[in-house]
C-alpha cells in the first residue's frame, strides 16, 4: 500500500514510529500533533516539533 507514496515523496514511511525512534536515539523530544487539511489519512498525523541531545 505504502510502496507509491514512498516513490512519490521521495522514500517517506509514513507508517514510522518517527518520534518513538527519535526518543529511543537519546534525543529530547518537544513535539506536537498535526493534520494538514486535504492530505491524505496515510500522513495523518504529523509531528511538528524539536529533537535536541543533551
Amino acid at each position: 500500500m505504502l510502496r507509491p507514496w514512498r516513490g512519490f515523496a521521495g522514500g517517506c514511511v509514513c507508517n514510522r514510529p518517527t518520534v518513538d525512534l527519535m526518543w529511543a536515539a537519546g534525543f529530547t523530544v518537544e513535539v506536537s500533533a498535526a493534520v494538514w487539511r486535504g492530505m491524505p489519512a496515510v500522513v495523518h498525523p504529523l509531528a511538528i516539533g524539536r529533537a535536541t541531545r543533551d
